[in-house]
Order: C-alpha cells, then structure tokens, then sequence
C-alpha cells in the first residue's frame, strides 16, 4: 500500500554548540509493546529499517512542521531495531526505531531550546502495509 505517513517524534537532547537536536525520528515499540501514533498507525522495525536505509541514500533535509523547506541536515541517524539493542547489550530497550540527530539553523535551534518545538517531523512516503 502506498501512502504518505506524518511521523512525529519526541526529541530528547540538544547540543547548543553544535546546533544538534536528537531524538527518536520513528518509534516502533514502546515498552515492548507496538507503538502507536498519533494516526494510529505501527511502523514494525522491518519496515522501518528499510525506510531508513532507503532515506539515508536520498539525503534528506531537514524542515519544521512538514514545510519542505531546508532549515538543515540530518548527519544521525541510527536504526534501534529489538536485534540491534540485544546485540549491544541491552536486553529491554525502552524504545526501538529511528534514532536521529539533526543539525539545524541558529533560528530553528533557538525554537528547539525554547520549547517550541518540542518533536522533529517527516513528510515520508511509505510503501508497506503497517501493522
């Protein structure tokens, strides 16, 4: 089924000399349960593993609030699958999906810190049937 999913996510870290923002991009499970979003929809890890792989070849840039306009880059990201975080050691992540970092123009980190922006979001086209 193709589609385009709306992806917003929390981020959890700043870096102010850099101008990086982290956070979880996609979010597959949550306390080893499917996640959720806001649409109810499930992105299963499989899938996103291969969004990731396939967006990370097409250099995507980064934007606020689904505008597609350029505000920065995206040189993070980092697919926490349930296989990879038992191969690191860590047997019950609280999350697995999409980890990201993206560094962004002085205004649009100034909105980060602020707190007014408080998730990043994707404008992503999807070829799967979610789960």
């Amino acid at each position: 089924m193709d589609g385009r999913a709306l992806i917003q996510c929390d981020v959890v870290k700043t870096d102010a000399s850099r101008r990086l923002v982290f956070g979880w991009l996609i979010v597959c499970t949550k306390g080893g349960k499917k996640y959720r979003d806001t649409d109810k929809t499930h992105v299963p890890d499989a899938v996103m593993l291969d969004g990731a792989l396939d967006w990370a070849r097409t250099v995507k840039a980064a934007d606020v609030e689904h505008s597609r306009k350029p505000v920065g880059s995206h040189p993070f990201l980092f697919p926490m699958t349930a296989e990879v975080a038992k191969a690191i050691g860590w047997e019950n992540p609280p999350k697995t999906g999409l980890l990201v970092g993206q560094q962004v123009d002085a205004e649009t980190f100034a909105r980060f810190e602020s707190g007014e922006l408080k998730a990043f979001s994707v404008d992503a086209e999807a070829t799967a049937v979610f789960a």
